[in-house]
């Protein structure tokens, strides 16, 4: 799984009649909660339309990061802040084994090829969707079915 995106900050802006504020040139400025320390500092945003703008990052799939975008205007409507969670896929479940690969195991398991294991002893693979990886091998020991489990989890 790749630890890394590029995500963007959004801020959408108001003018004091309601009316959506464009040709701004707010800025936006990013924290990481985990390591203590600033992103990106007053860092110019770009306009998308309809009072949207956005600013591009990469930030780490397993932090908290949190942002606040200053438009330059003189009321209410000036600050606009957001705040990103670390992704769920990233979170370790157990081991090293993260929520993807759970999800990857299991669904090789119930729906990818089978191959092996004809006799009583022997490989049990069970492969990916692409059928590219072995992503279990269960290699069974003894008449009993008694086995070793792998997994291979080196295409996520």
């Amino acid at each position: 799984m790749a630890t890394t995106i590029t995500d963007y900050a959004l801020a959408h802006f108001y003018n004091t009649d309601g009316s959506f504020a464009t040709g701004l040139t707010p800025t936006v400025s990013i924290y990481s909660v985990e390591d203590a320390g600033d992103i990106a500092t007053n860092k110019n945003m770009s306009e998308l339309s309809r009072g949207f703008y956005s600013y591009a990052f990469t930030r780490d799939l397993a932090k908290h990061y949190t942002y606040i975008c200053d438009s330059g205007l003189s009321d209410r409507f000036r600050y606009a802040d957001g705040h990103f969670d670390p992704s769920p896929w990233a979170h370790i479940i157990e081991g090293a084994v993260t929520a993807q690969h759970a999800l990857a195991a299991i669904l090789a398991a119930v729906a990818g090829d089978v191959t092996g294991a004809k006799q009583s002893t022997g490989d049990l693979n069970y492969w990916n969707q692409a059928g590219t990886v072995e992503r279990i091998v269960q290699a069974i020991s003894d008449k009993y079915g008694n086995r070793t489990t792998t997994l291979d989890f080196s295409d996520l």
